[in-house]
């Protein structure tokens, strides 16, 4: 009897153990995959400060957030290439960072730009680099492609090295 209760408080035990490591995998930070990201048609609001990040062009992505982090903008284009703060510019494709928040803040932002973007997928992508302070916090993208109704995307960052996947941009 006694080697009975001691195998079934042991398995016991055992299953408390695995429903905990189980409950703390769920609890996990999201991974880039399972991010929340919702599109909306920006508000007049949100498309004028935008429009005060950076330069225009026939393409113009921009990153908004407010928390003191610094938060990257990166954009894959058709060639391959990324343009971002490591590189700025791409001479092949015209497309430029041409504004780079460093430490973030009210009013931060991000722009890339192509005055004349070559056809084909662009992947955005936001990437929490650090933390000045604050612990994360929510940020928008606007798309402005000349022709197209403009997009913004929302989502948020909780932790440095975060990435989030935005979405594609189709040039025709």
């Amino acid at each position: 009897m006694n080697r009975l209760r001691a195998i079934l408080y042991g398995t016991y035990t055992l299953l408390i153990i695995l429903l905990c490591i189980s409950a703390m995998k769920m609890c996990s930070a999201p991974t880039p995959n399972n991010r929340d990201v919702s599109i909306e048609i920006p508000d007049t609001m949100v498309l004028r400060k935008a429009r005060t990040i950076g330069h225009s062009g026939k393409l113009k992505v921009t990153l908004l957030w407010d928390c003191h982090c610094d938060f990257d903008l990166h954009i894959k284009q058709p060639n391959g290439s990324e343009i971002n703060y490591k590189k700025k510019r791409d001479d092949a494709t015209g497309g430029a960072l041409d504004s780079d928040n460093t430490h973030g803040g009210p009013n931060s932002g991000e722009n890339i730009t192509w005055q004349d973007p070559p056809r084909g997928r662009y992947k955005i992508t936001v990437k929490y680099y650090t933390s000045n302070g604050d612990h994360g916090g929510p940020f928008s993208v606007i798309v402005q492609q000349e022709g197209q109704q403009h997009k913004m995307y929302r989502s948020q960052l909780t932790y440095p090295k975060e990435t989030v996947f935005i979405g594609h941009i189709n040039v025709q």
